[in-house]
């Protein structure tokens, strides 16, 4: 069950103990278009990284609009390199697998920290509250502004800052993750006319 909507088991994905140079420690979380895996990048004497792979669902990996999604996350996302965003580390294919690599956040996201709170019968603290919003704000600024080697804007606009895509680290760091429905000028993928992305309590004033 996730956010009260009941998985079809067969949804999951199945994969291998290791996928490339990544061996898998464990499934974090499964959705709809696919599962989030907590894995050790391995490399050359004994170098280890605890890094997070998103791994497609095998049957929208053959879709060739569902591929382009991810590609279209990895592409946006691997431009972005800030300390209020995650890390975007590669995209791979292993068989019929497609999946992106990314930076591990150690740490809660904002809404989980915001139930935790309530169930004490309270909110964030102010001071608390308003160091996300300002790291969170970092991240945004830095995504809008950001522009090709010709000075030219990408046009980047996440269309979903909700608590569930803000983490905050155990050290205290914000980092924005989720940027596989942002808007961009050199996305794959274009969004049809009509169509909405994003939840409408935290659409971007772009949209």
């Amino acid at each position: 069950v996730k956010g009260g909507e009941i998985l079809d088991p067969e949804q999951f994905t199945s994969v291998p103990s290791r996928l490339g140079k990544y061996q898998i420690v464990k499934r974090l979380a499964s959705g709809g278009m696919g599962d989030i895996f907590l894995a050790k990048q391995l490399g050359t004497a004994g170098f280890e990284r605890e890094v997070v792979l998103k791994v497609l669902h095998p049957h929208l990996a053959r879709d060739i609009h569902f591929a382009k999604e991810l590609v279209d996350e990895a592409k946006i996302t691997v431009q972005l390199r800030h300390p209020n965003i995650v890390q975007m580390y590669d995209l791979e294919r292993s068989g019929e697998l497609l999946y992106s690599v990314m930076e591990l956040v150690a740490g809660q996201s904002l809404a989980t920290i915001q139930r935790i709170y309530r169930r004490k019968g309270g909110l964030l603290p102010v001071p608390m509250a308003i160091d996300i919003v300002v790291q969170a704000l970092d991240g945004l600024e830095y995504a809008h502004h950001l522009a090709d080697r010709e000075g030219r804007l990408l046009g980047i606009v996440h269309r979903d800052i909700s608590p569930q895509n803000i983490m905050v680290s155990n050290e205290g760091w914000v980092k924005i993750i989720d940027f596989g429905i942002a808007k961009a000028a050199g996305r794959v993928t274009q969004t049809q006319p009509g169509m909405v992305k994003g939840k409408f309590a935290y659409m971007a004033p772009e949209q």
